[in-house]
């Protein structure tokens, strides 16, 4: 057994059933989680899709119903409530279903429950509230239920890999403090999350397109985006050919329009929306992955939710201004398989352009996204149309950046360091600024002197009583 092993072993009280090996990242996040519902706070653990949020939270379940607290699971969507309930039966735990359709059984010490459904009964006795796609954790019913527990002194916990809302609003409150245990990098470095190459084709002018609840409206979007139906099917030829994908539509007109054009083209291709039946869409998902079904087109139904580890491309037909939109449906491709090196994103909606590349480095803020920047420059390659990732060099084709380029695009999130003057920053703001430092400092392979000069420069002082935080990221042990 590593050090390692032994230091993760002593630290969890629990044994774990035969064939459940949670990762390190796992245990770090059961910790900090605990750490800070210990003092008061009300935490989102925070990591990238595909990483294993459930397992973090399966952990919190087993030790909180081992000392006799019931806990209370909460998913917006059926197949978030039936993988929880999966996850949860594998690590030995007695879950109830709160959910149309199904008995209940309030002798369950666990409660995965539909939030439509839950508003509408008698809410369960709860010790812990966990919130699965925490970023939703406004919406007035959320926060009524989450609120009716936090005034029975439940500990409330979030888990997402995007934390704020669509519209870019933060998620303070009903949440406090952010867990964040690993990077994406990390986890492809690690064999966890496989890379994605990225494509922005098109840039399309959405300048006559109004923003409706912080985005593009949906149907002058499609107003828009319909116009390059067919080359969305001609660029899927040409990259993607034969690629499980995810087509993402501005409505549910678009996404059949779509459809109807790759069929034409000769591909296996089905739709859905909001309106498919469960047994229908459960259909659909077994054919494409058996590989019956080759390209699904959709609109706003499988940006979360589903698990799908052998999808290879994804195409973003839908322009977005979200950054939790983007991710989330990037997400959708970036698990692992037997076979799959990478996962392909063909942007023809210009989302490169306004987001970054979706592997840029994010700071992560419970008080939203910072005030809207000047649009920069995406690095796309001019010979085979490959977005540029954070730290490439030479493009897939051999294009080689120019030296310029790349120090300007790599540098290019440094001023998303400056959350807020230094004389007049909180400590949270302070820690959360030190551990973006300290992250950047171990994806670049600098030494710790690095993060904590840049902290000097920022705040005046050097960065005391944050040995946690350079621990948690690889200094210092």
């Amino acid at each position: 057994m590593t050090t390692t092993e032994q230091q993760r072993t002593a630290a969890f009280p629990l044994d774990l059933p035969p064939g459940i090996e949670p990762r390190q990242y796992q245990f770090d996040a059961w910790a900090g989680a605990r750490a800070a519902v210990a003092k008061g706070e009300r935490p989102v653990i925070v990591a990238p899709t595909g990483s294993g949020k459930t397992t973090c939270a399966a952990l919190i379940s087993l030790t909180a119903v081992h000392r006799g607290s019931p806990v209370l699971w909460i998913a917006h969507r059926r197949e978030l409530i039936f993988q929880a309930r999966d996850r949860l039966e594998a690590f030995g735990l007695h879950c109830g279903l709160i959910l149309a359709g199904f008995e209940p059984d309030p002798t369950a010490p666990v409660q995965i429950a539909s939030i439509d459904t839950l508003r509408r009964r008698t809410m369960p006795a709860a010790r812990v509230v966990i919130l699965d796609e925490a970023h939703r954790g406004q919406a007035k019913t959320v926060r009524k239920v989450l609120d009716h527990y936090s005034a029975s002194g439940a500990a409330i916990l979030g888990l997402t890999a995007t934390p704020q809302r669509g519209d870019g609003q933060g998620l303070r409150p009903p949440f406090t403090a952010l867990v964040e245990t690993v990077t994406g990098d990390e986890l492809r470095e690690s064999g966890v999350l496989v890379p994605i190459r990225a494509f922005a084709p098109d840039k399309p002018d959405l300048s006559s397109v109004k923003t409706t609840a912080g985005d593009y409206n949906d149907e002058q979007s499609y107003g828009v985006m319909t116009h390059l139906t067919g080359r969305v099917v001609d660029t899927w030829l040409k990259h993607a050919q034969g690629r499980r994908t995810l087509v993402f539509a501005c409505t549910i007109a678009h996404s059949r329009e779509l459809a109807a054009k790759f069929r034409e083209a000769g591909v296996a291709v089905e739709h859905l929306d909001g309106e498919t039946p469960n047994d229908i869409r459960a259909g659909i998902f077994r054919r494409l992955t058996a590989g019956e079904t080759t390209v699904v087109c959709n609109c706003a139904v499988l940006i979360e939710g589903i698990d799908l580890p052998n999808l290879e491309a994804i195409v973003m037909a839908r322009p977005t201004q979200s950054v939790t939109l983007f991710l989330q449906s990037v997400g959708r491709g970036v698990r692992c398989s037997p076979g799959k090196s990478d996962c392909l994103l063909l942007d023809h909606a210009g989302n490169c352009h306004r987001l970054g590349h979706p592997e840029e480095l994010r700071q992560w803020s419970l008080d939203g996204r910072p005030k809207k920047k000047k649009e920069r420059k995406l690095a796309v390659c001019p010979q085979c149309g490959a977005v540029r990732r954070p730290k490439q060099e030479v493009c897939e084709c051999g294009f080689r950046w120019p030296l310029s380029e790349i120090r300007e695009f790599d540098e290019s999130d440094e001023d998303l360091q400056e959350i807020v003057r230094g004389d007049r920053a909180t400590m949270e703001q302070k820690a959360e600024a030190y551990a973006q430092l300290v992250r950047q400092a171990r994806q670049r392979g600098y030494k710790i002197g690095w993060a904590r000069h840049r902290y000097r420069e920022q705040f005046g002082v050097w960065p005391r009583g944050m040995k946690q935080i350079e621990a948690r990221n690889g200094y210092g042990r």
